[in-house]
């Protein structure tokens, strides 16, 4: 239960910093927009980690392939981000967010498929055909 609580607020919180992105690519140029969003993001991530973090012997700077796949996360991360603002800046908020959303669900199911070796039932396949579904519709 904890994971859905989670995986709503993520997407509330997602949707918000769409909701602002589309209003700063009205005001500033998109180099800008990344910077300050990266700098607001890697100070707040600096501040909860040494300032919350009560145990820094936790801190796994030797684990190599952890820090390679937290380094390929934030450089999709990132990528993906300029995408959404290039998105964003040549469509409505709404169709943007609308295809983005279940899209994501899309991939993620499919690599976690093939990689992580995932198992659906019949009923989350029939969501993800909806999803995909509902991303042609809107598209059109």
């Amino acid at each position: 239960m904890i994971a859905i609580f989670y995986s709503i607020g993520t997407a509330l919180l997602f949707a918000i910093g769409f909701f602002f992105r589309k209003q700063a690519l009205g005001l500033l140029p998109l180099p800008v927009i990344l910077w300050i969003e990266y700098f607001v993001a890697y100070t707040t991530a600096f501040i909860v980690f040494f300032f919350f973090i009560i145990n820094k012997s936790q801190v796994p700077i030797n684990n190599v392939k952890g820090i390679i796949f937290a380094s390929l996360t934030g450089l999709f991360v990132f990528l993906g981000i300029v995408l959404n603002y290039l998105a964003l800046r040549s469509d409505s908020l709404s169709k943007v967010v609308s295809i983005t959303s279940p899209a994501q669900i899309v991939f993620a199911v499919i690599l976690g498929i093939i990689f992580l070796k995932d198992n659906l039932t019949v009923i989350q396949m029939f969501g993800i055909f909806l999803s995909v579904v509902g991303i042609v519709l809107i598209t059109r």
